[in-house]
């Protein structure tokens, strides 16, 4: 898969290269296009064979290392009223 920034519009471009990368990239649309939330990545477009969705700036959990167990489940239940 070619994956692509273009920083100009802030969008993230995937590029299936082998048909079941294309297959994967079309699940990923179809769930991107019915999970529209404020918490989730912002699908901008779907084709077949390549999706584009909005770059998201922040930080990552793996950035971060270890964490308590109390921070864990606060992730956690962010997450989970996110997908709710």
């Amino acid at each position: 898969m070619m994956v692509s920034l273009d920083t100009d519009t802030a969008t993230i471009r995937k590029v299936a290269t082998t048909p079941a990368e294309a297959e994967r990239l079309e699940r990923e649309a179809a769930v991107l296009d019915v999970s529209r939330h404020p918490g989730l990545v912002q699908l901008r477009a779907a084709e077949t064979g390549a999706l584009e969705v909005a770059a998201v700036t922040g930080w990552c959990l793996a950035d971060i290392g270890w964490l308590p167990p109390g921070e864990v489940a606060g992730l956690g239940a962010a997450v989970a009223t996110i997908l709710a």
